[in-house]
């Protein structure tokens, strides 16, 4: 698969269908209409080659594919959700760092 032709929006679609398993409510959790979520999944389905959901009923079951899509698809978002994320000040009292000093034992005096 070529990353450069996939639409990275693509990804939010998937993970709200793997969340939610219903396209009507997948668009409500990213703000997107269900025929937008519906021709973002069959986008999806070409590019991936793979059906990734099936109808059962009103919901939509996930095929072994898209099961094995779901953490990290979950990862990815989070990453960029993180490296998105204003950056605050430096903070001491949140440094999870260990230091090591090292000298000598004797230091000869005056």
């Amino acid at each position: 698969m070529n990353l450069n032709a996939l639409d990275l929006n693509l990804v939010r679609v998937l993970d709200a269908l793997l969340r939610e398993k219903s396209v009507t409510r997948a668009g409500e959790q990213i703000g997107l209409s269900q025929p937008a979520v519906s021709a973002a999944l069959n986008r999806l389905r070409h590019a991936l080659n793979d059906q990734l959901f099936v109808r059962r009923g009103n919901d939509m079951v996930p095929t072994p594919r898209a099961e094995s899509l779901a953490e990290p698809v979950r990862a990815a978002l989070r990453e960029i959700e993180r490296a998105f994320q204003p950056t605050t000040g430096f903070d001491p009292a949140r440094l999870e760092r260990t230091f090591t000093f090292m000298g000598a034992d004797f230091f000869p005096c005056c």
